[in-house]
């Protein structure tokens, strides 16, 4: 059965405040194609103001990061409107007049991100970072819970309303998800197939003295 988590808890760390920067040096952090051009470093952002509306690859720089959209700068619960804590990377969207909230972590637009590691946990953008089809789902050997999480959204806003499906699960399991679904999965990973071998045999040339050729057989890996 699914079974939504429960909110995320903020994790407290000290950070410098952050304003927009260039990066012109090598990709990291699971980050895994160009170098991104703008990020926006750890801190609190009025959305319009301080940093463009739009959709976001937010990527973890510490032990935890979190991540929290709000309607307002009031600072209570009530204020909030999604937030999560992530270890390696996440994507969200942010509107206008909102308040965009992150520690241990940051933030590049998603037009400008390198595609995430999608060899582990995280959260990936059907038909951009993934393709769209079926896929086993693997729980870490090391997961801290002791089970994996799996999630499908229609977006990337983290409401409720956005949640197509989602399960804990132990072992593995199967899911299908379609170009333009997110998949989120927190301490499990895609179980990728390892590549089949290509056999080929070549039959070599008899000589006089070997009136029988011998057969070669290579192997080696290729692409389905």
């Amino acid at each position: 059965t699914s079974t939504p988590v429960p909110p995320a808890a903020e994790i407290s760390m000290s950070e410098p405040a952050g304003t927009e920067e260039k990066n012109t040096g090598p990709a990291e952090n699971g980050e895994t194609s160009e170098p991104a051009k703008t990020r926006y470093k750890a801190s609190t952002y009025k959305v319009g103001s301080d940093i463009p509306a739009g959709e976001y690859v937010v990527y973890c720089d510490s032990f935890m990061g979190y991540i929290e959209t709000a309607k307002d700068s009031s600072g209570t619960l009530d204020s909030i409107i999604a937030n999560d804590n992530i270890s390696t990377n996440s994507i969200v969207t942010i509107s206008d007049g909102q308040y965009f909230k992150m520690t241990g972590c940051y933030a590049v637009p998603i037009e400008e991100a390198g595609s995430p590691d999608t060899s582990s946990d995280g959260m990936f953008k059907v038909g951009v970072h993934i393709p769209a089809g079926e896929y086993k789902i693997e729980v870490d050997e090391d997961s801290v819970m002791g089970f994996g999480y799996v999630e499908i959204s229609k977006d990337s806003y983290h409401v409720l309303d956005s949640i197509i499906s989602n399960d804990n699960f132990e072992g593995s399991k199967y899911i299908t998800v379609s170009d333009g679904q997110y998949l989120k999965l927190t301490g499990c990973r895609i179980d990728y197939p390892a590549f089949p071998l290509l056999h080929i045999t070549f039959l070599s040339i008899k000589h006089q003295n070997h009136p029988v050729g011998r057969n070669i057989v290579i192997q080696f890996p290729v692409q389905s």
